[in-house]
């Protein structure tokens, strides 16, 4: 299965750590979105993971298949941070609630990610490296 298809086709979840300079690197797990070759995700800006990326926007995200737990993908890149929390940005994190792996609502989804203080958070990856096995069923 081609990587993209993979990225896209799969309910799996990242973590993404976030290391301020002489601190341990930290890891969070969220749900993230594919359009081309751009990932997003969405979080607040005063949460660990906004406050680290607004001073550092290096990212390493690993993408965890729960389906098949040996298959991974590390993406490294740079984060742009549309503050303005933009409504085409946030539809493709909500196309993700309809997957039937998706544990939360619809409604409590767009309540979180239509909060104050959320922004969404854009990664074009420049180095990506990993293990894909086939989807098993």
């Amino acid at each position: 299965m081609a990587t993209s298809t993979w990225l896209t086709s799969l309910p799996s979840y990242s973590a993404s750590p976030a290391a301020p300079p002489g601190v341990s690197v930290a890891s969070s797990p969220l749900r993230r979105a594919k359009r081309h070759h751009h990932l997003y995700f969405t979080t607040t800006l005063d949460r660990l993971k906004g406050r680290t990326l607004q001073h550092d926007p290096r990212l390493s995200l690993t993408v965890l298949n729960p389906h098949e737990p040996w298959s991974y993908m590390c993406l490294e890149g740079q984060v742009t941070i549309h503050r303005d929390n933009p409504s085409e940005l946030r539809d493709l994190i909500l196309a993700l609630v309809d997957h039937p792996d998706y544990p939360w609502p619809r409604d409590e989804v767009e309540a979180m990610v239509t909060a104050p203080g959320r922004a969404m958070f854009e990664l074009v990856p420049n180095r990506v490296t990993g293990v894909v096995f086939p989807v098993t069923e």
